[in-house]
């Protein structure tokens, strides 16, 4: 929550590039805070309702800010409702994720994770030289609507894919943070939907149901 607040002060100071690196640690807190609770047992209720509230401040309001003073300002009403989307998506995601306790829920997830969707928010900043205001307000619409669409994105670990393919896939943003262009990213875009496609075939395999609920690929509940 803090570093997310932060990533706010630096955009509102102009400082897009260092509040992309205050959202780039509030990812891997967010990464680290359930295995260090769970190895520490000290897991508990507060605790999931402590990170839900960071989520929302860290991975919804925050991104959301820093994208539109950092280019869709300039679209006015257009790039206001663009993010507000993208806040409101990321609201809804957080509380499906919060009641979703079926089957499904403990071998993927349903809609990209609000960390992931931060993360394409901060791309949008760092190339926002190479790609037009209208562009991006098209990328962060259809961020937010795969927020709370039914897609099935893997969860690393146990019930998931193997916990070391969050590592090549923060070394691959890294190089896109060192190095940010249409390639770089192209790259890392490119690994994130091919591990989407590995985890419909996992899931496949294990005869998981693909389409739990509902007949279209976007729904704003469960």
């Amino acid at each position: 929550m803090a570093c997310g607040f932060l990533a706010i002060v630096e955009a509102s100071a102009g400082m897009f590039e260092r509040a992309v690196i205050f959202l780039f640690f509030a990812v891997v807190c967010d990464t680290l805070d359930g295995r260090t609770a769970r190895l520490l047992k000290a897991t508990s209720q507060f605790g999931a309702e402590l990170d839900s509230l960071s989520d929302a401040v860290s991975f919804g309001v925050a991104p959301a800010i820093l994208v539109y003073l950092a280019a869709l300002h300039r679209l006015g009403a257009v790039g206001q409702a663009a993010v507000v989307a993208y806040l409101l998506c990321a609201a809804l995601r957080l509380a499906r994720f919060n009641v979703d306790s079926g089957p499904l829920a403990k071998a993927t997830f349903q809609g990209v994770p609000t960390p992931a969707a931060a993360g394409y928010m901060m791309t949008f900043v760092m190339l926002r030289g190479q790609m037009s205001a209208w562009l991006m307000t098209v990328c962060v619409v259809t961020v937010a609507l795969l927020m709370v669409s039914t897609l099935k994105v893997p969860k690393l670990g146990t019930h998931g894919l193997p916990g070391w393919l969050i590592l090549l896939e923060g070394l691959i943003f890294l190089v896109f943070l060192a190095h940010p262009s249409m390639l770089t990213w192209h790259i890392w875009n490119g690994w994130n939907w091919f591990l989407v496609g590995v985890n419909y075939i996992r899931l496949g395999r294990r005869g998981s149901p693909l389409q739990p609920t509902g007949k279209s690929d976007v729904m704003v509940g469960k």
